[in-house]
């Protein structure tokens, strides 16, 4: 799963800008967006996030301000997208969340699903992982804070990708022009019951990566690792020849 402990003061090391508080509102004040959504009964576990988000950043008050769901108004407080797992038998389920960076998947299709529901569809990952994320789910302890990171290339640096890419073969010359879409994600357990799920996106051009040349190398590797599964999900095929070219010549 790539998960590591990491230090509870480095839970959400970001402050929200402006101008990202504001593309999280127009997502938000816009129902074809979608980027919210919350099963009944789900407003205690929105609460618990609420009050854990506000106490990290400092926040006085342990109340939102507003009528709306506490998890909307935790949103707009961090940059992070914000998912509420809530214990449902040996699993647990997303009941209640906040994605308004979406990475190719779409809210109204997770909403009360299990762990193995939500990533039923990414190629192979219930087999490989699917007792794992179980197993790590029932002993995550709480308070307790753990990291990982993932990666995807997509054509353009929009944070809003709800649908997949519309693919089309990449060209060698325009390969540095794709963008490597970031995922910083944590899980932290609130209560027995409870754990927040964060997603932080972040966005650079492949061509960056040109400065960095050990992760080249590692794009190259993991590259090699995918299944046929993994490689048609993520449009390797697409553009997997231009970048693998780009990244020999500089790694």
């Amino acid at each position: 799963m790539g998960l590591r402990p990491i230090e509870p003061q480095r839970w959400l090391p970001e402050r929200i800008s402006d101008t990202e508080r504001s593309r999280k509102q127009q997502l938000l004040d816009d129902p074809g967006s979608a980027v919210f959504a919350a099963l009944e009964g789900s407003r205690p576990g929105q609460q618990k996030i609420f009050e854990a988000v506000a106490k990290f950043i400092g926040l006085q008050s342990s109340q939102p301000r507003d009528t709306s769901e506490p998890l909307v108004e935790t949103a707009l407080l961090v940059p992070d997208d914000l998912c509420l797992m809530e214990r449902d038998a040996d699993s647990y389920r997303l009941t209640a969340a906040c994605v308004c960076s979406p990475s190719y998947w779409q809210l109204t299709e997770k909403i009360g699903r299990t762990l193995d529901g939500i990533h039923g569809p990414v190629p192979t990952l219930n087999d490989k992982l699917g007792p794992t994320m179980l197993q790590f789910f029932a002993r995550l302890p709480e308070g307790a804070v753990f990291e990982r990171r993932n990666w995807l290339i997509h054509t353009n640096p929009d944070p809003y990708q709800p649908r997949s890419e519309a693919w089309r073969t990449v060209a060698q010359e325009d390969a540095g022009n794709l963008v490597v879409r970031s995922e910083r994600q944590t899980l932290r357990r609130l209560d027995p019951a409870t754990v927040v799920f964060t997603i932080r996106v972040s966005c650079h051009p492949l061509i960056e990566i040109v400065s960095y040349r050990q992760a080249a190398r590692d794009m190259l590797s993991a590259f090699e690792t995918m299944d046929p599964a993994e490689c048609s999900a993520t449009g390797y095929r697409f553009f997997g020849p231009a970048v693998t070219t780009l990244l020999q010549s500089i790694s």
